[in-house]
């Protein structure tokens, strides 16, 4: 129960991988940024970042082992678990920072046109999948 409750916390539910950058993404940034120069350094931010995320889902799947290893027989107690709570935050802490710094360095390649209108794209893809 614990390692379910600790997967969910950590992983949301899941260990699926999540691509925060798909081939939409790419594909929006092609079509939205004239610049083949500044297209690249923007898509290559984006496979740098989508592979840090990956690193991280893989993190967080280990320390979700470990605690399944280490309360196996459901008895260890919080001074051996607690541990693993503060490695899993500071996996998640990391990797929202590294997110924002891509993120940001990425706006910076872009003109404010530009990434309105990746901002207006991907607000019409968001809302046609809450729709489905």
């Amino acid at each position: 129960m614990l390692v379910a409750l600790f997967t969910l916390i950590l992983l949301g539910g899941g260990g699926n991988d999540p691509k925060v950058f798909d081939k939409v993404h790419r594909n929006l940034i092609e079509q939205v940024v004239d610049d083949d120069e500044r297209s690249a350094v923007v898509l290559a931010e984006m496979k740098a970042a989508q592979k840090e995320l990956d690193q991280t889902s893989k993190q967080l799947q280990d320390v979700v082992k470990r605690w399944g290893q280490l309360d196996a027989d459901k008895s260890a107690g919080r001074e051996t678990l607690e541990p693993l709570l503060g490695e899993a935050r500071q996996i998640q802490l990391d990797a929202a920072q590294a997110f924002v710094d891509s993120v940001f360095e990425m706006r910076s390649q872009l003109t404010e046109e530009e990434w309105g209108e990746v901002q207006r794209e991907l607000d019409a893809a968001r809302r046609m999948e809450a729709d489905d």
